[in-house]
């Protein structure tokens, strides 16, 4: 893939036509300090035996699962001001409600009867291909080889009643949204290596960039559009909505609650009051994923299948032993806490937690259904353990001794998920 160099003065400027052209490295960012969301205890099993990932060589996908492939105020007001400041406005309190796919048709519109719903906001979500882009003066940034395009994770949402959710500092640019235009989330933005002006070319359409917008208002989506371009780019039915309340924000969840308990494939998740949490899913975001582990282009093939670019393959994706199941093939930033994980669980004597015949890979690339996302094994950041006892879509049969090590160090797990998927465990980071 070629990918033309831009230097920058920052983020949120429209890029000079002074501007160069340059190439994405295929190596890897450093992987971030963030910590994980993951929750776990402090205690570990037993210590973890540091062991080095061996010297890389020529990587191969490995086999596929056999499951269908998610402060305060430095100073106080002084004594003699005349009035106290004015408190900020603040947005109601939200509930972000997902499936998974599609909401179950109906879902939306009995979360927006129930007596405290202020605003029930549907919101749109999926993948698109960018086959090309350009900064503000019309230099060419992006430009993947010929038969490759870069995925995007897409939202659309309707402009006003979204921005009605939002502080008024994030309000402004989300309510003026055109249809054919498009927001960039800022983590997006500075990962492009573009801002306002700019042009996108996907799904065979161009979308101006109208402006960047925190992260915080619009779940970290690489991309943010209106919900008519969503439609028009194939986003489909709605994955997610956002139920506003000014109401009780307990007794309200506790209503969300009984109108989705019908179907266990819908999950509810308290955002509270905007700006909300980054990430809406429990997998990470995928604009902080390439920020964290790198970007490659796809060139998709039949069914799941997918070919990535040869260059980033080469830099991140290595061959190495790790204990219990000898050895893997995965992204070189995820070995070494594999490894940690693997040593404590055998150190503890918990090793016959893991099945080393039901072990279904890390580093496979291809796309998480026909036309779907692009896997978190294309990444090679995913692995399956004890796969065929732990079917997608089934309950855990997981020994939580395992998942609770496997979490502790920066893995995020398929379990808890609205269609669980308890064999897969998806490094995310320290």
């Amino acid at each position: 893939m070629t990918r033309q160099p831009l230097v920058c003065l920052a983020l949120l400027l429209v890029l000079a036509s002074s501007c160069v052209s340059r190439p994405v490295s295929a190596a890897a960012p450093a992987a971030a300090s963030a910590p994980a969301t993951a929750s776990a205890p402090a205690t570990a099993l037993a210590p973890a035996a540091e062991a080095p990932a061996p010297p890389p060589t020529s990587p191969t996908p490995e086999r596929e699962s056999p499951a269908a492939l998610p402060t305060e105020s430095a100073e106080d007001a002084p004594a003699a001001a005349p009035a106290p400041p004015a408190e900020p406005a603040v947005g109601p309190s939200v509930v972000l409600v997902r499936g998974h796919g599609a909401l179950p048709a109906g879902t939306v519109e009995r979360l927006a009867a129930l007596p405290d719903t202020r605003a029930a906001v549907p919101v749109l979500s999926g993948q698109v291909w960018l086959s090309g882009s350009r900064d503000a003066a019309g230099a060419v940034v992006d430009a993947p080889a010929p038969g490759f395009s870069i995925p995007l994770d897409v939202i659309g949402v309707r402009p006003a009643d979204h921005a009605a959710l939002l502080p008024p500092e994030l309000a402004g640019s989300m309510a003026t949204l055109q249809p054919g235009e498009a927001l960039l989330g800022e983590t997006s933005a500075r990962l492009r290596g573009l801002g306002p002006g700019a042009v996108l070319d996907v799904a065979g359409t161009s979308l101006r960039v109208a402006g960047v917008i925190d992260d915080a208002g619009v779940g970290a989506a690489e991309v943010v559009v209106d919900a008519t371009t969503g439609s028009a780019l194939g986003l489909g039915q709605a994955r997610f909505a956002l139920i506003a309340t000014d109401g009780e924000p307990t007794a309200f969840r506790a209503a969300v609650d009984g109108t989705i308990s019908g179907s266990s494939q819908v999950l509810a998740r308290d955002l509270g009051r905007s700006p909300w949490p980054s990430a809406w899913r429990e997998m990470l975001p995928q604009a902080v994923l390439k920020e964290r582990f790198g970007e490659f282009a796809v060139r998709p093939g039949s069914g799941r299948s997918a070919t990535l670019e040869p260059g980033w393959t080469d830099a991140n994706i290595i061959r190495a032993t790790v204990p219990i199941l000898g050895q893997v093939t995965c992204h070189r930033a995820a070995v070494e806490p594999l490894i940690a994980v693997l040593s404590e669980v055998e150190a503890a004597g918990l090793g016959h937690l893991v099945n080393t015949g039901d072990y279904a890979g890390c580093f496979s690339p291809r796309l998480t259904g026909p036309g779907g996302m692009v896997s978190r094994h294309a990444w090679g950041l995913a692995v399956d353990v004890n796969a065929a006892a732990n079917p997608f879509g089934a309950a855990s049969r997981q020994d939580p001794r395992l998942v609770e090590v496997f979490q502790r160090h920066g893995f995020a797990w398929g379990g808890n998920w609205p269609r669980p998927d308890a064999m897969h465990f998806e490094y995310r980071g320290p």
